[in-house]
Protein backbone atom coordinates (compact mmCIF):
# COMPACT_ATOMS: atom_id res chain seq x y z
CA UNK A 1 0.00 0.00 0.00
CA UNK A 2 1.45 3.38 -1.48
CA UNK A 3 2.35 6.21 1.49
CA UNK A 4 2.83 9.31 0.88
CA UNK A 5 0.94 11.73 -1.12
CA UNK A 6 0.24 10.76 -4.56
CA UNK A 7 2.62 12.01 -7.26
CA UNK A 8 2.00 14.96 -9.32
CA UNK A 9 2.14 14.85 -12.79
CA UNK A 10 4.66 16.71 -14.75
CA UNK A 11 2.44 18.93 -16.71
CA UNK A 12 1.23 20.34 -13.71
CA UNK A 13 4.54 21.01 -12.21
CA UNK A 14 5.70 22.62 -15.48
CA UNK A 15 2.22 24.99 -14.98
CA UNK A 16 3.34 25.54 -11.34
CA UNK A 17 6.92 26.44 -11.74
CA UNK A 18 8.51 23.04 -11.00
CA UNK A 19 8.48 24.35 -7.09
CA UNK A 20 10.82 21.60 -5.80
CA UNK A 21 13.45 22.10 -8.77
CA UNK A 22 13.14 18.14 -9.35
CA UNK A 23 13.90 16.29 -12.16
CA UNK A 24 10.26 15.93 -14.19
CA UNK A 25 9.54 12.41 -14.74
CA UNK A 26 7.07 12.44 -18.16
CA UNK A 27 4.73 9.25 -19.34
CA UNK A 28 6.06 7.37 -21.73
CA UNK A 29 5.28 8.07 -25.34
CA UNK A 30 2.15 6.88 -26.93
CA UNK A 31 3.13 3.35 -28.96
CA UNK A 32 1.48 2.13 -31.83
CA UNK A 33 -0.92 -0.25 -29.61
CA UNK A 34 -1.63 -3.87 -30.12
CA UNK A 35 -2.32 -4.49 -33.84
CA UNK A 36 -4.41 -6.99 -35.64
CA UNK A 37 -5.92 -9.64 -34.14
CA UNK A 38 -4.12 -13.26 -34.03
CA UNK A 39 -4.81 -15.44 -36.69
CA UNK A 40 -5.65 -18.18 -34.18
CA UNK A 41 -8.31 -16.73 -32.68
CA UNK A 42 -11.95 -17.74 -33.69
CA UNK A 43 -13.87 -15.57 -35.75
CA UNK A 44 -16.42 -14.53 -32.85
CA UNK A 45 -13.38 -14.20 -30.74
CA UNK A 46 -11.54 -11.81 -33.48
CA UNK A 47 -15.07 -9.85 -33.69
CA UNK A 48 -14.57 -9.47 -29.14
CA UNK A 49 -10.81 -8.64 -29.95
CA UNK A 50 -11.02 -5.72 -32.57
CA UNK A 51 -14.06 -4.51 -30.29
CA UNK A 52 -11.89 -4.12 -27.51
CA UNK A 53 -9.18 -2.58 -29.27
CA UNK A 54 -11.64 -0.09 -31.06
CA UNK A 55 -13.34 1.30 -27.77
CA UNK A 56 -10.16 1.82 -25.85
CA UNK A 57 -8.82 5.06 -25.49
CA UNK A 58 -6.18 6.65 -27.53
CA UNK A 59 -2.81 5.61 -25.67
CA UNK A 60 -4.35 3.00 -23.00
CA UNK A 61 -3.22 -0.01 -24.68
CA UNK A 62 0.16 -1.32 -25.99
CA UNK A 63 1.72 -4.12 -27.88
CA UNK A 64 2.41 -6.41 -24.57
CA UNK A 65 -0.86 -6.37 -23.62
CA UNK A 66 -2.06 -8.60 -26.74
CA UNK A 67 -2.33 -11.66 -24.48
CA UNK A 68 -4.60 -10.03 -21.70
CA UNK A 69 -6.70 -8.70 -24.80
CA UNK A 70 -6.58 -12.49 -26.28
CA UNK A 71 -7.34 -13.76 -22.59
CA UNK A 72 -10.30 -11.50 -22.71
CA UNK A 73 -12.05 -12.07 -26.04
CA UNK A 74 -11.55 -15.97 -25.58
CA UNK A 75 -13.54 -15.70 -22.18
CA UNK A 76 -16.06 -13.40 -23.55
CA UNK A 77 -17.24 -15.62 -26.38
CA UNK A 78 -17.09 -18.59 -23.28
CA UNK A 79 -19.49 -16.68 -21.44
CA UNK A 80 -21.25 -15.53 -23.74
CA UNK A 81 -22.15 -19.16 -24.66
CA UNK A 82 -22.81 -19.99 -21.12
CA UNK A 83 -25.24 -17.45 -20.48
CA UNK A 84 -27.06 -18.95 -23.72
CA UNK A 85 -26.99 -22.50 -22.03
CA UNK A 86 -28.25 -21.02 -18.61
CA UNK A 87 -31.05 -19.19 -20.41
CA UNK A 88 -31.91 -22.40 -22.53
CA UNK A 89 -31.53 -24.94 -20.02
CA UNK A 90 -31.86 -22.81 -16.76
CA UNK A 91 -29.82 -22.73 -13.65
CA UNK A 92 -30.83 -25.69 -12.12
CA UNK A 93 -30.41 -29.48 -12.94
CA UNK A 94 -31.41 -32.64 -11.67
CA UNK A 95 -29.18 -34.86 -8.85
CA UNK A 96 -28.84 -38.08 -10.23
CA UNK A 97 -27.18 -39.65 -7.35
CA UNK A 98 -29.26 -38.28 -4.44
CA UNK A 99 -32.97 -38.41 -5.72
CA UNK A 100 -33.68 -36.34 -8.29
CA UNK A 101 -33.28 -32.96 -6.34
CA UNK A 102 -32.44 -29.63 -8.18
CA UNK A 103 -28.90 -28.44 -7.64
CA UNK A 104 -27.05 -25.05 -8.98
CA UNK A 105 -26.02 -26.51 -12.75
CA UNK A 106 -21.97 -26.79 -13.47
CA UNK A 107 -22.66 -24.44 -15.82
CA UNK A 108 -23.84 -21.85 -13.74
CA UNK A 109 -20.87 -21.89 -11.67
CA UNK A 110 -18.43 -22.25 -15.32
CA UNK A 111 -20.52 -19.00 -15.83
CA UNK A 112 -19.79 -17.01 -12.76
CA UNK A 113 -16.08 -18.22 -12.52
CA UNK A 114 -15.72 -16.73 -16.25
CA UNK A 115 -17.08 -13.38 -15.46
CA UNK A 116 -15.33 -13.18 -12.52
CA UNK A 117 -12.05 -13.77 -14.27
CA UNK A 118 -13.54 -11.42 -16.88
CA UNK A 119 -13.32 -8.83 -14.35
CA UNK A 120 -9.72 -9.12 -13.34
CA UNK A 121 -8.49 -9.41 -16.64
CA UNK A 122 -10.60 -5.61 -17.36
CA UNK A 123 -8.89 -4.23 -14.18
CA UNK A 124 -6.08 -5.01 -15.41
CA UNK A 125 -5.59 -3.43 -18.57
CA UNK A 126 -7.83 -0.46 -17.40
CA UNK A 127 -11.51 -1.07 -18.61
CA UNK A 128 -13.24 -0.78 -15.16
CA UNK A 129 -14.20 2.48 -13.77
CA UNK A 130 -12.07 1.91 -10.82
CA UNK A 131 -8.69 1.03 -12.80
CA UNK A 132 -9.50 3.92 -15.05
CA UNK A 133 -8.95 6.47 -12.18
CA UNK A 134 -5.36 5.46 -11.63
CA UNK A 135 -4.43 5.80 -15.10
CA UNK A 136 -3.04 9.13 -16.54
CA UNK A 137 -3.45 9.44 -20.17
CA UNK A 138 -2.40 12.36 -22.40
CA UNK A 139 -5.65 14.45 -23.51
CA UNK A 140 -6.42 13.44 -26.60
CA UNK A 141 -6.93 16.74 -28.27
CA UNK A 142 -3.75 18.82 -26.70
CA UNK A 143 -6.79 20.49 -24.88
CA UNK A 144 -5.45 20.63 -20.58
CA UNK A 145 -7.21 18.77 -18.09
CA UNK A 146 -9.37 19.97 -15.17
CA UNK A 147 -6.54 20.35 -12.86
CA UNK A 148 -4.46 21.72 -15.19
CA UNK A 149 -7.17 24.27 -16.46
CA UNK A 150 -7.30 24.79 -12.32
CA UNK A 151 -4.07 25.73 -11.92
CA UNK A 152 -3.25 27.85 -14.54
CA UNK A 153 -6.02 29.84 -13.32
CA UNK A 154 -4.66 30.50 -10.18
CA UNK A 155 -1.16 31.26 -11.73
CA UNK A 156 -2.63 33.98 -13.65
Amino acid sequence: MPRGRRPTPARLKLLMGNPGMRPLTYPAPPSAGPGDAPEHLTAAQKVVFLELLARAPQGLLQPCDVFVIECIAVNTVIARKLADLIAKKGPLQKDRVHGGQERQAAWLKAYRNTVALLVRLYAAIGYTPAARSSIHLPPETGELTKEEREFQGLLG
